[in-house]
């Protein structure tokens, strides 16, 4: 688990979906998947983790990055592949 610390020089998004109840458990298998098969090996990547939210309609994906490391998502081609339906 990755402490968020001002002394570390890291970046941590926070990704919120909204989901029907019934596809919460399939959205975190999903990410689940994507961060084991792709999202870990992204340059800088420290940790990231996964929350449901109580009502079913939440998914929290919390990734964390080196903050020295210049980066774009759009530019990152390899996370796109894994999202397309």
């Amino acid at each position: 688990m990755t402490t968020i610390s001002l002394s570390r020089k890291l970046v941590t998004l926070i990704n919120v979906f909204t989901v029907e109840p019934a596809n919460q458990e399939r959205l975190l298998d999903l990410l689940a998947r994507a961060t084991e098969t792709s999202v870990r090996h992204a340059p800088g990547f420290i940790s990231a983790s996964l929350h449901r939210g109580l009502d079913g309609t939440k998914v929290t994906m919390c990734p964390s990055r080196c903050s020295t490391l210049r980066w774009c998502l759009k530019k990152e081609t390899s996370l796109v592949v894994v999202f397309q339906a």
